[in-house]
């Protein structure tokens, strides 16, 4: 699936270059136009996919004013759980972000995970064999010793989305 993006000013931050939350977003907006076709309307299906890991490589952060595509595909799903990566590049087609990001697939209703069908995974036409990363681990699995600062933040409840989980 992919999309043609304008970076306009809603887009930015005050050094005119994309922000992160503004990545986030058209990801995914791609990740749901690409579970529609799959027949998983988020509006209607009674499972939702929740982001709950990403690792992110940005090269360069598209600027105000540029036109973008955005891309993303299915890696490979296994149980419940989906891996999915992002790319976008600018209008000569040179890579500017790729994200390999992993998603749990849940059932609504009881907020229990949900193995991924057969008749599923087949809609998703995964490409196991398409990345961006040749190795990469999603998660860490040591907590840092250290850490740069430190603060306490209250998550507002303008922060959750309808899939009743927070951007960050």
């Amino acid at each position: 699936v992919e999309h043609k993006y304008f970076v306009g000013y809603q887009y930015v931050d005050t050094n005119f270059k994309i922000k992160n939350s503004a990545m986030l977003g058209m990801f995914e907006d791609l990740a749901c136009i690409h579970g529609g076709k799959a027949g998983e309307d988020i509006r209607y299906a009674p499972t939702v996919w929740i982001l709950t890991a990403y690792k992110v490589d940005i090269k360069r952060r598209p600027e105000y004013g540029e036109y973008v595509t955005v891309r993303t595909w299915s890696r490979n799903l296994r149980g419940f759980l989906a891996f999915r990566e992002f790319e976008i590049r600018d209008a000569e087609g040179a890579l500017l972000v790729s994200v390999l990001s992993e998603w749990a697939h849940i059932q609504r209703a009881e907020l229990k995970p949900a193995r991924v069908t057969p008749e599923l995974e087949a809609a998703y036409e995964s490409e196991p064999e398409r990345t961006n990363f040749e190795s990469v681990r999603l998660r860490n699995t040591k907590e840092p010793q250290e850490y740069a600062s430190e603060s306490e933040f209250t998550v507002g409840r303008n922060w959750i989305d309808v899939n009743r989980h927070m951007n960050n």
